[in-house]
């Protein structure tokens, strides 16, 4: 088919001019139904490198564009996925098929049923490989060795330290941009601020080094002390006379 072969050609070219993965699969489902096949839903499900998302999924409806949804950690894990074709797809690096259109079609998935009952003929669900013959992600692999499925204590590490700047940095930026409305001396303010983001830095170092419990909750106190004394301010100066 000359038109699936110009996608081919567009895909293998790098996708120009699409800047993203949005763009991507926006103007990939444009091109196959140009080319005359019938494309009714989309989903690109892709793996990531962060220490709380787990991966993301670009879902494209006809009239409705792209859709980004971002998974956990914890959402891996749920029966709702486990039970899923695209863990089946992961798991066994093999593509699966349904044509939904036949009476005698297994049915053996929740979201095949439900397509079914909205008029789907056809499900596609294929893994996603690099260009070097390797599936997109860890659990892609269907033979995984014991060390493989071990906690890996680096990324746990790195992991408890995104989720420790995410619970304090925002606290530390409002509650700064408070103390800053309150006209301290410049020289107290950069002495604040300095005290935080060094105390941050050694927190940081500590905690991807793997150094005692004392010493990661000394320079968490430094750090949570400057944010009381901001607060601290900022409440002196809006209950005073």
């Amino acid at each position: 088919m000359k038109g699936s072969d110009e996608v081919v050609e567009w895909l293998t070219d790098g996708a120009r001019p699409a800047s993203n993965t949005r763009e991507v699969v926006a103007e990939l489902c444009d091109r196959l139904i140009g080319c005359g096949i019938p494309v009714w839903r989309f989903g690109l499900f892709v793996l990531t490198l962060h220490p709380q998302i787990m991966g993301q999924a670009f879902l494209w409806k006809p009239g409705v564009g792209v859709e980004v949804r971002s998974a956990s950690f914890e959402t891996f894990e749920t029966e709702a996925f486990r039970q899923s074709p695209v863990r089946r797809v992961i798991d066994t690096c093999a593509s699966l098929r349904r044509k939904l259109g036949e009476e005698n079609c297994p049915i053996d998935f929740e979201v095949t049923r439900e397509l079914r009952a909205q008029g789907a003929t056809d499900y596609l669900a294929v893994p996603l490989f690099f260009a070097s013959g390797g599936v997109h992600g860890s659990l892609a692999n269907p033979h995984p060795s014991p060390e493989q499925l071990l906690p890996n204590e680096y990324v746990e590490r790195s992991r408890r330290m995104h989720g420790n700047d995410v619970e304090n940095i925002p606290l530390f930026l409002v509650t700064g941009l408070l103390y800053v409305c309150t006209a301290p001396s410049n020289v107290t303010a950069l002495s604040v601020f300095a005290i935080y983001v060094l105390s941050r830095f050694a927190h940081f170092y500590v905690v991807l080094t793997a150094r005692p419990h004392e010493v990661r909750a000394l320079f968490w106190t430094v750090g949570s002390v400057a944010i009381y004394l901001m607060a601290g301010a900022v409440l002196w100066t809006a209950l005073r006379p």
